[in-house]
């Protein structure tokens, strides 16, 4: 059964991010990409607390295209372990849905 997915990662600047959402979407591997900026990030480094300016990125897709939705970030991301976290969208409006189904259709 094909789900809809919820991918969320982070990168330091915006042009980075709207780079990325701009790939992800020409290669129909998201249909939404929501950028929130600046947003301030702290968090454990090497043993010490840091804190960055960052774009959190929330991308919306499907359980067939996560793999390479990853991959995309992975060869894009400046970062030595991005965040890439994904959720499994467990609802929602089945209009909406269909519109993610039919966005990341090749």
């Amino acid at each position: 059964m094909i789900q809809a997915v919820i991918i969320q990662t982070t990168l330091p600047a915006s042009a980075d991010a709207d780079a990325l959402a701009r790939q992800l979407l020409d290669a129909h591997l998201v249909a939404c990409v929501q950028i929130m900026s600046p947003m301030r990030s702290l968090y454990r480094w090497n043993g010490t607390i840091e804190s960055a300016s960052e774009c959190l990125l929330v991308c919306k897709t499907e359980s067939h295209r996560v793999r390479e939705v990853r991959a995309a970030i992975l060869m894009q991301h400046p970062y030595q372990v991005p965040e890439i976290l994904e959720f499994a969208a467990t609802g929602g409006l089945p209009a909406y849905l269909e519109w993610i189904r039919e966005s990341v259709a090749l």
